[in-house]
């Protein structure tokens, strides 16, 4: 005789409540047959927990590992259905599944328990468990953190090539854990000049993201005649007084005037420049702090004339520092050979090479932090 019967279930209700959790849409009516039971879990392994039924009343949970346990101890005796009755924690189908969690239980939920749902009539519905609310919720996470990424990806460029006068200016950042601290940016601005920039967050993910997208919009006002000083001590303080201290930003920022042949630069405690050809590191001596640390600085600069063919090369750490599955260091001169050796190419089309070299070249080895770069090429 047939005890374990299934709930044919049809979800009620729009949106995201928890009958579209249901795992499990099974139940059994009180004083069912230990034997039968057994025969029929042994006959299908996809029943993993089941409600008991009262007449119209849960009044309990019973799981497959627990039943099986309990069954093993008896050796063959008499089971007490105390020893793997669950008690049934009862549930309106037409709750939002974050009504049912909060931050103090994510320790209890990790801990496999079930729920028993009930339709708007209050009758049986199906069960689900902890896992699958946090399988859902962690869907959620995912979703979040594609859509982060998309914008992030939006926000850097996408490695987009920028026409600046005499110039040309491309770049690319690759986050480490999907979402991260790096932020390129090149854009003109209204007396036509080209302001680009490289900054490095302490820190990467979630919290690192939010302070580029923090930067991105104080550099995308500056669409009037604005000094770098000006957006630098802007940056600088709305850091300082947001984040007090809990993290600080390294980085690059310079402007490119439409007629010049020269680029201006201010070093933010970031140091990793480079000229080609020759590749020759670019020393500044006088130094910014880094933003964040202190409310007030006072920006340093320093400006570097670039002849036809030469370029100006910005790296951050996480290229210089990131090993391969040999613990060999990534080595830059393989940059530099591309660029210099690809003069005939577009600057975006090199940099996609430096990329999916720097890509090839960790094989198996995680990529430990965000990497980018951004290149300033003189073409006429």
């Amino acid at each position: 005789m047939q005890v374990i019967h299934k709930k044919n279930f049809k979800k009620q209700t729009f949106g995201n409540t928890i009958d579209m959790l249901i795992s499990q849409p099974y139940f059994v009516n009180k004083g069912y047959n230990h034997a039968d039971l057994s025969a029929e879990l042994v006959a299908d392994k996809t029943i993993k927990a089941m409600a008991v039924m009262n007449g119209g009343l849960i009044t309990g949970v019973i799981t497959r590992s627990a039943f099986f346990e309990a069954m093993s101890v008896s050796s063959g005796s008499d089971i007490d259905p105390e020893s793997y009755l669950f008690e049934a924690q009862v549930l309106s189908g037409q709750l939002h599944p974050f009504d049912i969690w909060d931050k103090d239980s994510i320790d209890r939920l990790i801990n496999k328990i079930w729920f028993a749902v009930t339709d708007k009539n209050g009758e049986f519905s199906g069960l689900f468990s902890s896992i699958d609310l946090l399988n859902f919720l962690s869907n959620i996470t995912l979703l979040d953190m594609s859509l982060a990424n998309t914008i992030q990806s939006r926000i850097n460029g996408g490695g987009n090539e920028v026409q600046a006068g005499k110039f040309s200016i491309a770049s690319f950042s690759l986050p480490a854990k999907g979402i991260g601290g790096d932020l390129v940016y090149s854009s003109k601005i209204d007396d036509g000049s080209t302001i680009f920039a490289l900054f490095d967050v302490s820190g990467k993910g979630t919290a690192a993201s939010l302070v580029t997208g923090i930067i991105f919009g104080i550099l995308s006002f500056a669409l009037t005649e604005v000094t770098i000083e000006t957006l630098i001590r802007r940056i600088n303080r709305i850091l300082n007084t947001t984040f007090q201290n809990e993290l600080f930003v390294t980085g690059v920022i310079g402007r490119v005037e439409a007629d010049g042949s020269a680029i201006t630069i201010s070093d933010l405690g970031h140091s990793h420049c480079y000229t080609l050809p020759h590749a020759r590191h670019v020393c500044v001596e006088t130094g910014t702090l880094p933003l964040g640390i202190d409310y007030d600085i006072t920006p340093q600069f320093m400006n570097i004339e670039l002849k036809p063919g030469e370029q100006f090369v910005i790296i951050s750490d996480g290229i210089i520092e990131q090993q391969n599955d040999e613990h060999r260091p990534f080595n830059i001169n393989s940059i530099f050979k591309i660029l210099e050796t690809g003069q005939s190419e577009t600057l975006g089309e090199c940099l996609k090479l430096i990329a999916n070299d720097y890509r090839n070249f960790m094989g198996l080895k995680s990529q430990h932090d965000d990497a980018s770069m951004i290149v300033i090429r003189r073409d006429e």
